[in-house]
């Protein structure tokens, strides 16, 4: 079970869902070859399975569901059908494409600008209870969050959004599908404290952020820097009726929600950045929620103090807390874990492993005429503009060499001048300090080694700023290409003598494309003698260690090589 609980959440892609899918398969048949059937562990397994599901695939399968409640048989079974439908369209050859919003179908079948999708809502709530799905009702009547829909804007493409302004966050968010639909352009990355609420701890997320434009009611649209996150919150309901809007101080006012009381997806969520900039002065308050002005119109918020029409009962999902259970989980988790030792495929590895693997070595690899592979960086799309880092490669390379002692900084100029005469790098005669990327370095000493006593380190994640990006920000990582390591094992089980093999400076055999290495320049002190001599400029010829792509580069050429 906790296996089931843990398991990864994909992303909104055919490949992702069915690694997810034949994932979910595999752990709930184990239960099944332990005599466990589902309805003992079902009702329990479905919230967790759909809050992990993308938001997309979520509102196709409960639009087609209905109010009905979940069973995990359907769940599965719903799962699977749009895995179908998802890999038929991507195996469609039309090269034609939606021109509302880019997908794969006809344009007739899209529901245009008004994106915004309709869900049934699902507030989590951890007690130490059974899963139970229940009415809830607030005494006062359903209660009203500051939410407005209004129109982002991005040159040409223009999209109804629902916005939430909330206080008690100090930075704006916008939603991944919103900004796609949008073709908001990524202008940076922030490495932010996130702590959610609940959480008695905060992680460091690294998120890439942008700009949107939103149109008002009192005049130019506004501006708005927001992070880009791939959910916000559970679907929301408004719960705003026309009982609410015909009380006395809420009449006559442009309200900015939405009438009704279906769930609806938070596209943008205005923080305390920005949440003086949108509301106004102007509040009303009466019998019911109070009206605050914004240039969105008017918002309201607090309880409604009215019984609605159309129910006021919110689905709560309560999930059970196995207080009790971690004995049990732990010999479940062994017992799959024994059972598949060796030939389940490594969950931690991309799920695009053959796809990315194969479209990199067709368009990144090469081979000489000298039979040496050369090999280009695998950029990330769209990344930020990468900076030169000169001014900072500069003050940190002059204080590591001051700090060096003379013995250790010929040492250092040895291996430079070793390196140089084996061709791995080469000396740049006046090098545009304006163009490329320079990397900082320092020495690293392993007095355990036998073989290598000194080694220079170069940090390709050095950042000018926190708010600019460092090489390996701007590089993809690529899909993990290593051996299993219990197949391994097993296979030295099978015979009498095993063979190991090592590449002796492996990263260095593998020529980097000339349109890449001069991003890899870094400086040296002309004389070694004098720590404050002039800098000199080289760069790379060939893969250099501490690339976050290079492990996966290495591995590729190994696996194309006959």
């Amino acid at each position: 079970m906790r296996a089931l609980w843990e398991i990864r959440q994909p992303r909104d892609k055919v490949e992702d869902l069915r690694q997810f899918y034949d994932t979910l398969e595999s752990y709930i048949r184990g239960l099944e070859s332990l005599g466990k059937v589902q309805d003992s562990y079902g009702d329990l397994l479905v919230p967790v399975i759909i809050d992990k599901i993308p938001g997309r695939i979520r509102t196709l399968i409960t639009r087609e569901h209905g109010d009905k409640e979940w069973r995990l048989q359907d769940l599965r079974t719903a799962i699977l059908k749009e895995i179908h439908a998802a890999e038929a369209a991507a195996a469609c050859k039309s090269k034609f494409r939606c021109r509302k919003c880019s997908r794969k179908h006809h344009s007739a079948l899209c529901n245009g600008a008004d994106h915004i999708t309709k869900k049934p809502e699902s507030e989590t709530v951890t007690v130490h209870s059974k899963l139970a799905l229940g009415d809830q009702k607030h005494p006062c009547g359903p209660v009203l969050l500051k939410t407005a829909v209004t129109t982002a804007v991005n040159g040409n493409n223009r999209i109804k959004v629902n916005v939430l302004l909330d206080e008690g966050s100090q930075r704006s968010f916008i939603t991944d599908d919103c900004a796609n639909l949008l073709k908001l352009q990524m202008q940076g990355t922030e490495k932010i404290n996130l702590a959610p609420f609940g959480s008695t701890s905060n992680g460091i997320r690294a998120m890439n952020n942008t700009t949107v434009h939103l149109e008002t009611v009192t005049g130019p649209n506004i501006s708005v820097k927001v992070l880009i996150i791939p959910r916000i919150s559970t679907p929301m309901r408004t719960h705003l009726t026309r009982s609410v809007l015909d009380l006395p101080h809420l009449k006559e006012l442009n309200i900015a929600q939405r009438l009704g009381s279906e769930a609806a997806e938070i596209d943008i969520l205005i923080g305390a950045d920005y949440y003086w900039t949108v509301v106004g002065d102007d509040i009303r308050r009466g019998p019911g929620p109070t009206a605050m002005s914004s240039k969105f119109g008017y918002l309201l918020s607090g309880p409604t103090n009215i019984e609605s029409t159309v129910g006021t009962s919110s689905s709560t999902t309560i999930l059970h807390v196995m207080t009790d259970s971690k004995a049990d989980q732990e010999i479940m988790s062994q017992y799959w874990d024994l059972e598949t030792l060796g030939i389940k495929e490594n969950y931690n590895a991309d799920i695009t492993n053959n796809g990315w693997f194969e479209k990199y070595r067709e368009t990144h690899l090469e081979r000489s005429s000298e039979g040496q592979y050369i090999a280009s960086l695998p950029w990330r799309e769209d990344h930020p503009p990468l900076p030169t880092n000169f001014e900072i490669a500069n003050l940190r390379t002059r204080s590591m060499v001051r700090r060096l002692e003379p013995e250790l900084r010929h040492k250092y100029d040895d291996i430079i001048m070793d390196q140089v005469a084996k061709g791995f790098i080469s000396k740049m005669d006046n090098a545009d300090q304006s163009k490329g990327h320079y990397l900082t370095q320092q020495l690293a000493v392993m007095k355990d080694s036998e073989t290598t006593l000194i080694r220079i380190v170069y940090d390709c994640s050095c950042q000018k700023s926190s708010e600019q990006p460092s090489l390996n920000d701007c590089l993809e990582t690529g899909p993990h290409l290593l051996n299993d390591l219990s197949a391994i094992l097993l296979r030295f089980r099978a015979h009498n003598v095993g063979f190991t093999s090592d590449i002796e400076k492996a990263f260095l055999h593998v020529q980097l494309a000339d349109k890449d290495r001069d991003y890899t320049k870094f400086l040296w002190i002309s004389d070694p003698d004098n720590p404050e001599s002039q800098f000199e400029t080289y760069r790379f010829n060939v893969v250099l260690f501490g690339a976050v792509c290079s492990p996966f580069i290495l591995n590729s050429v190994v696996k194309n090589t006959p």
